[in-house]
Order: structure tokens, then sequence, then C-alpha cells
């Protein structure tokens, strides 16, 4: 497997993010005149320590820098909610709040590991940001250079609630993993039904917690 399939998942930190909707249409999207409305530097400014505070002490906690780091800007609920889709609704609340939770933590603890494993393989560059028309949502493109040669090209989904930014979606060489996410627990749901799926996440976070 290639280092570019490797690194997929640390892609995946920042990130996270999910949902069906997440590139649906680029109509509307312009560049971003000024960096202080810029969610890219939130991007960036995530990256960039994340990886600095890595290969400056090698006792960092990964797990404790994911949560510090990203979590704040990861709205948890939508993502879950857009994942599921009509299914949402099909879980009660305490099945809704347990999804939510269990989803957060397995991919806190992969992304953790993903990302001290690749800590020093990763230079950034950014294009401009996208904005829709009344910048309440942002497109941020940026680029992972893995080699000279080898580079993953990365996008972001966020919007702005109560003049903060959040991530909600990304895509990976096009790939939308909103989209991946969804069809995987669409088709556990419709296997295993709601108690089968949530199951089936507690014995995936238990592996998770086992192999660390």
């Amino acid at each position: 497997m290639s280092k570019k399939e490797f690194f997929i998942p640390l892609c995946l930190l920042v990130l996270l993010v999910l949902g069906a909707r997440a590139f649906a249409n680029s109509d509307g999207w312009r560049h971003g005149e000024t960096q202080e409305e810029d969610p890219k530097i939130l991007i960036s400014g995530i990256m960039h320590s994340a990886v600095l505070e890595l290969r400056s002490d090698e006792d960092v906690d990964p797990h404790e820098l994911v949560e510090r780091l990203l979590m704040p800007h990861v709205d948890v609920p939508k993502m879950s909610k857009l994942i599921l889709g009509r299914n949402w609704n099909q879980f009660t609340t305490e099945q809704q709040q347990e999804f939510a939770f269990l989803f957060e933590t397995i991919l806190k603890k992969m992304y953790a590991a993903y990302l001290l494993e690749y800590k020093d393989t990763m230079a950034l560059t950014f294009r401009p940001t996208g904005f829709n028309t009344n910048r309440t949502r942002a497109n941020v493109h940026m680029m992972l250079h893995l080699s000279a040669t080898s580079k993953v090209n990365t996008r972001f989904l966020l919007y702005v609630v109560e003049d903060i930014w959040k991530i909600y979606n990304f895509s990976i060489d096009g790939i939308n993993f909103g989209i991946i996410y969804r069809n995987t627990y669409k088709q556990l749901i419709n296997n295993l039904g709601i108690d089968g799926t949530l199951e089936r996440m507690r014995e995936k976070l238990n592996n998770l917690e086992t192999d660390t």
C-alpha cells in the first residue's frame, strides 16, 4: 500500500467531518477577501500546531492533542445527523446521543494514532478559501505534500455559527468521506438494526482501546 493510501486517515483528523451534502453544488462560491474571516487560518493553525507539538515533544499524548486542538472546531451532533440521514429520526434521543459519542470516540482514537505515525511526512499548502454569497459556509482547499512527487488534495466544508467556524465535512482527492460513512452506517443499520449497529460500534471502540 502506498504512502498516499496510508496517509488518508490522517487527513480524516481534520475532520472528520461528514455528510452526503458536502459538495453537492459549487455554484455561488467566491474567494474570501479578508484574512480575519478566513477559516483557512483555523485549519492551518490546527494542523501546524499538532505537527509542531508532536515533533518537538516525543512524550506528548496525541489523543490529548486531538481533543484539545481539533474537537472544539467539529460539530459532532451535526456530523452524526448527516451521517445517519433519514435513519436519524428512527433513533431514540438516547440512541442518537450514544451514536454521536461512540462515533466521535472511535474517530479520535484512530486519528490520533495516524497523526503520530505520519507527523514527519507532512507539508501543507492552501489555496484561497471559497465562500458562499452570505459568507456563512466556507470551502477550504488544502494540499498535503507527502514527498516531492506525492500529494493529497483535501477540501474541508465549514459553516459559521455565532461567529465560530465549525467543520462538518471533507473530501480527499475527490472522495467525499461523508458519503462513504453514510453508506457504511446505512448498510449496518439495514443488516443489524439500530441496536446491532451501536453494539458493533462498541466492539470497534473496545478493540481500539485494547490496541492502544
